[in-house]
């Protein structure tokens, strides 16, 4: 029966009512009843017992008022209304059984009306028993999302704000531990990576003054050694958390030779500035100057040392950080970022303009781009030219791969969502687990039909440029040099390299004056006219990177378990908690 709108009038706190008290009927008097489901349990203790006790009367609708000779060791509980109902419950410890048991209940005998609006149905405690499932499977659910379900499937419908929050906030930390607690932790995990994994770089940075954790870096061993396979390009971006204590997390990410993105580097740091670009990139120094090949004596910087290039946003704090920690590196700017500049400061038709400049792939068709922008908006070009093409077009002299954007790195910030939302030690545990499960399925994917050389993605875009290339006509002018007309008119010039000069792996220095050749390290449609006639093998000539070897390579070491049970905490203080009252939005944009 639905509770009415009757008022509520709460007795005298004391003990349950005599017989003779309440003056019933001899006929209507009673013993007391048979337990009922839920309440013949044994309990370990008599904080659940009170507490399951509580939850039974409440999921029945039912009140209660406390008698004073509850304690620690037993409760007892009579109605609102003893004066008209013989409601009793008595918790208490058994000596005989062991444990704790319901020693006595008889039910409620008075209207249901009596029980409308107890305060106790809406208490935090109890709506994290009722939506618990909720947030464990959405643990973003928003606290008015909860006041709904709580009405619709369980009859509250008039729950308030902040017992909702309260209970999911209760609920999370059940899940997770103290938040607070856990950065004590990070010592103890940091020797638990590397007594797993040897060759791991792993740091964490406490305050000196105040003793607080400030930040920690991870570079995975196996990572370390399988970026001599991936190519010479970097991405580097930073997103935010969305636990209590708003940490920042950075990146630093490849991409191999199937064009998947490979996470390098991770930190969690306070806020994202210079300084702590500057302390990450240091890190990333670190760990990636290593010796690559046996034949090498000194070890190489392999970010910045292998001909490649960094890629990222504008960002004041990571340029000069860049600058600073890697001055001999290409630097490259986001053109997505860039053209969304553009958009605000100049307009729509300005970015419409960019675009051609950025993706220009030859000097004549860069000047016609750079002309256009002049003509219609000389001061867009004016901001354009203060930046410097060579830091955004391919006048930058690097194989960029295609890449003029740093939306890989962006796809890791989106792929790795939901592990932001965790406490920081449980996220830096689940992207451990998600490095694990991508070495595993990496290293077991499967050849498309008929490609036994290439990955899949570079087996696919030979495919297409192969296709391309049947019907231009090649003019010999010897083994290496030619000259290449299209069907659409275009003319190039291709200089393929020496048959001696190729590498191991493919590739050589190759040059199209199309400049995809050279943007690819691999053969253009051009090139490929050229390879078949002189009845070679394009694939020869596609660099190493793309090779399902070199690929295989990559992930072929398995990243060992690491588990966080029983770790144990140090001395030191969780960072500073006035920042966990910063606000940030998950749909916020960059």
């Amino acid at each position: 029966m639905p509770p009415t709108n009757q008022s509520v009038i709460a007795g005298p706190s004391r003990r349950p009512p005599s017989k003779a008290q309440t003056k019933i009927p001899p006929e209507e008097e009673w013993d007391d009843l048979e337990m009922p489901s839920g309440l013949d349990t044994i309990w370990d203790s008599i904080e659940e017992a009170k507490r399951d006790v509580k939850i039974f009367l409440l999921d029945r609708r039912e009140s209660w008022a406390p008698s004073n000779d509850s304690n620690k060791s037993r409760m007892r509980l009579h109605c609102l209304r003893d004066d008209i109902c013989n409601f009793y419950i008595r918790v208490c410890e058994s000596k005989k059984k062991g444990g704790c048991h319901v020693s006595s209940y008889r039910p409620h005998t008075c209207p249901r009306s009596v029980h409308h609006k107890f305060k106790s149905r809406n208490s935090a405690w109890y709506i994290e028993h009722l939506l618990e499932r909720d947030v464990i499977r959405n643990r973003q659910i928003l606290p008015k999302d909860m006041q709904q379900r709580a009405s619709i499937y369980h009859g509250i419908p008039n729950l308030l704000y902040m017992p909702a929050y309260r209970a999911r906030e209760r609920i999370i930390q059940g899940m997770d531990g103290d938040e607070g607690e856990s950065f004590q932790l990070f010592p103890d995990y940091i020797r638990r990576l590397k007594g797993v994994d040897k060759e791991a770089y792993a740091y964490y940075h406490i305050n000196g003054d105040t003793k607080r954790f400030e930040a920690s870096v991870f570079v995975l061993g196996l990572v370390r050694q399988a970026i001599r396979y991936i190519r010479p390009i970097v991405g580097l971006d930073g997103t935010h958390t969305r636990s209590k204590y708003r940490m920042t997390l950075l990146t630093c990410v490849g991409i191999d030779g199937n064009s998947q993105i490979l996470p390098l580097a991770w930190a969690l740091v306070p806020i994202e500035n210079e300084r702590w670009w500057t302390w990450f990139l240091d890190h990333i120094r670190k760990a990636f100057t290593l010796t690559l090949y046996e034949e090498d004596e000194v070890p190489l910087d392999c970010i910045s040392g292998r001909g490649g290039f960094l890629i990222s946003d504008r960002d004041k704090g990571l340029f000069n950080g860049v600058e600073t920690t890697f001055p001999e590196a290409i630097h490259s700017m986001c053109c997505q970022h860039l053209s969304e500049n553009i958009h605000k400061k100049f307009g729509k038709e300005a970015r419409q303009l960019f675009w051609p400049i950025a993706r220009a792939n030859t000097v004549k068709g860069l000047n016609e781009a750079i002309k256009a922008m002049k003509e219609y908006m000389p001061i867009a070009e004016r901001y354009l030219k203060d930046i410097g093409y060579k830091n955004f077009t391919f006048l930058a002299g690097v194989a960029r791969y295609g890449i003029d954007t740093n939306n890989f790195t962006e796809s890791l910030n989106s792929i790795w969502s939901e592990i932001r939302n965790l406490p920081p030690l449980q996220m830096l545990d689940h992207i451990y687990r998600w490095m694990m499960n991508t070495f595993y399925d990496r290293y077991r994917t499967k050849n498309d039909p008929g490609n036994d050389r290439l990955t899949n993605k570079a087996w696919k875009s030979y495919n297409f440029r192969l296709e391309n290339s049947r019907g231009y006509v090649v003019h010999p002018s010897s083994d290496t040099k030619y000259i290449v007309e299209t069907p659409r008119g275009h003319v190039r010039n291709v200089l393929l390299p020496e048959e001696n000069e190729l590498d191991p792996d493919g590739d050589g220095d190759g040059r199209c004056s199309c400049n995809q050749y050279q943007e690819y390290e691999g053969a253009c449609s051009h090139a490929i006219a050229c390879i078949l006639h002189i009845g070679k093998d394009p694939i020869d000539y596609i660099s190493g990177y793309y090779t399902r070897a070199t690929y295989r390579e990559t992930y072929r070491t398995p990243i060992a378990p690491l588990i966080l049970e029983d770790l144990v905490p140090d001395k030191s203080h969780p960072p500073d908690h006035n920042r966990a009252s910063i606000s940030v939005s998950p749909n916020r944009k960059r």
